[in-house]
């Protein structure tokens, strides 16, 4: 049996259960010793999961599929035998835009005052809104083009979209460079905080409980360490029990590993 691994992530309240099986001492348990490493962007974990250097990783559960399917880059089976959370992203826009459109609707403001900007935009001959998603083959990117066409706003033709790291949409919001993005926690929160962004609409209120981040694996590398993947997945399920029960005390797991805010940390 494998019992040294490496496990990649990226810097996401989602990655909480690997964190916490490191931290607390539950992936020791199960025998085997391992290692997490930090990564800036989903196409880097990806190409690590598929040549090897990681045994597994923090994925997002649409890429699996794509990989499997050789979509937007090598053509390399994977599979997701855990699914580390449900849901947990969310629409945030520039604070700027955010008060431009709500001078122009009555509540919060969504799509549809979204559209009448869009529109009158074009009128004016300006360029089209920015919009940032974390990777094209994610359940991010199929939210905001739901979320968007669901006000008749064409994600193809009347905004740009963007792929940036999770961890760089605060800096691209701040910066000007982007008008908003969609995106996992806690960097919504972390842009609410600053001040500098307000998150319109969370994921949840697009679609409950939609599948969001997995443990992604090579079906080689399942098929080659079977005893070592049921240690892992037996690990991960300690650590999600423990979270579901302590979820104050997983904050400070939390904050180990991401260098923000703890405020911008407690709401997911």
């Amino acid at each position: 049996m494998k019992t040294d691994l490496t496990l990649g992530y990226m810097p996401l309240t989602d990655s909480l259960p690997l964190l916490a099986a490191a931290q607390l001492g539950f992936f020791r348990d199960q025998g085997l010793d391992v290692t997490l490493q930090e990564e800036v962007s989903w196409a880097n974990i990806r190409d690590k999961v598929i040549v090897g250097q990681f045994d597994g990783a923090h994925m997002l559960a649409p890429m699996v599929m794509a990989s499997t399917l050789g979509l937007g880059g090598l053509n390399k089976p994977l599979i997701a035998p855990y699914s580390l959370n449900l849901g947990g992203n969310g629409m945030t826009l520039s604070a700027s835009l955010y008060r431009e459109l709500e001078s122009t609707t009555r509540g919060r403001p969504g799509p549809a005052s979204l559209k009448q900007l869009i529109e009158q935009r074009k009128l004016e001959k300006q360029p089209p809104l920015v919009l940032a998603v974390v990777f094209p083959y994610s359940s991010h990117n199929l939210l905001l083009r739901y979320w968007l066409a669901s006000a008749g706003i064409d994600p193809d033709r009347d905004v740009t979209t963007v792929v940036l790291p999770p961890s760089q949409m605060v800096d691209h919001l701040r910066l000007g460079h982007i008008h908003g993005f969609f995106a996992g926690e806690p960097w919504n929160a972390v842009a609410t905080a600053d001040g500098i962004g307000c998150c319109v609409a969370p994921g949840r209120d697009i679609w409950q409980n939609a599948p969001n981040k997995v443990l992604g694996v090579t079906e080689d590398w399942a098929r080659t360490n079977p005893d070592t993947l049921d240690a892992l997945l037996r690990a991960l399920h300690q650590a999600g029990v423990w979270l579901d029960g302590n979820r104050a005390q997983a904050v400070s797991v939390l904050a180990e590993y991401l260098p923000v805010d703890r405020r911008a940390l407690a709401p997911a």
